[in-house]
């Protein structure tokens, strides 16, 4: 019999979203209603409930937190943002 992966072990659940507002579960594009059937699932199968939230600074903030209320009422109750260190542009004096 197969025991379950540690939680080391266990790849991290990633969601990302994009500045047009496409919602990608992993690398997977998926929809706001087909995510919201999928997560009860995904979070009964996983012994970890973080998840990694990537969103696109141009998006506004009730996009994110719609997405946020989601993973929290589905059973992910540590939602880790992700950002992505982005160097000053250096503008030189004319």
């Amino acid at each position: 019999e197969a025991n379950p992966l540690p939680v080391e072990n266990e790849a991290p659940l990633t969601i990302n979203l994009a500045a047009d507002g496409q919602i990608f579960l992993q690398k997977t594009p998926i929809d706001y209603d087909e995510l919201a059937r999928r997560l009860p699932a995904i979070a009964a199968e996983r012994e970890d409930g973080r998840v990694f939230l990537r969103a696109d600074a141009a998006l506004d903030y009730g996009s994110v937190a719609l997405v946020m209320g989601l993973l929290n009422k589905t059973g992910f109750n540590s939602i880790a943002l992700v950002t992505d260190a982005v160097a000053p542009t250096l503008v030189e004096e004319q």
